[in-house]
């Protein structure tokens, strides 16, 4: 057997609005009636430290200064370290520039498309890419512009002019 309700209309929203305003006003009068928690009154002694507050005249402001140091910030031990405490100096070590020379790279192939490629001590680069010089890779040269059968090479701000063919320096030409 197959029950079947009778379909509701829904609401028409006059009637929705003052059902709602009719229970909003029910809530805030059931509040209103609620008693409420008697008020603490300030204690004798709060009320006579508040009349002396408003007279207090603070006669010494603290301040720091750093032992050595005249008001100085950085003079002085770091209050935030412990007690003796010493940072490591840095010392720059002055190492040699490598002796960089156009004959150092060989330039095998050159391909001018886009992008444009070439192929430097048996590696292939394109514009912008760099060249290792050492194995920790702190020192390195980039490839600036490709040319046909020319590479220029930068570094520090020098540019070097590699040719295609010529043979790297340090090796016997056959």
């Amino acid at each position: 057997m197959k029950l079947s309700f009778p379909r509701r209309r829904p609401l028409p929203a006059a009637a929705l609005l003052m059902v709602l305003t009719m229970h909003s006003a029910a809530v805030v009068n059931a509040r209103a009636q609620q008693p409420q928690p008697p008020q603490k009154q300030p204690t004798p002694a709060a009320r006579s430290n508040a009349a002396i507050a408003g007279d207090f005249v603070l006669k010494n402001h603290s301040t720091f200064t750093t032992p050595g140091g005249d008001g100085d910030a950085t003079a002085g031990r770091n209050p935030f370290l412990p007690i003796g405490y010493a940072r490591a100096v840095a010392t720059q070590r002055a190492e040699a520039a490598p002796d960089v020379r156009a004959e150092q790279f060989a330039v095998t192939a050159t391909l001018l498309d886009v992008p444009p490629l070439t192929v430097i001590n048996g590696k292939s680069y394109t514009t912008g890419e760099r060249i290792p010089l050492n194995a920790s890779g702190t020192d390195f040269v980039t490839v600036k512009q490709i040319g046909d059968g020319v590479v220029y090479l930068d570094y520090r701000g020098r540019i070097l002019t590699c040719k295609a063919g010529m043979k790297p320096a340090g090796k016997p030409a056959k």
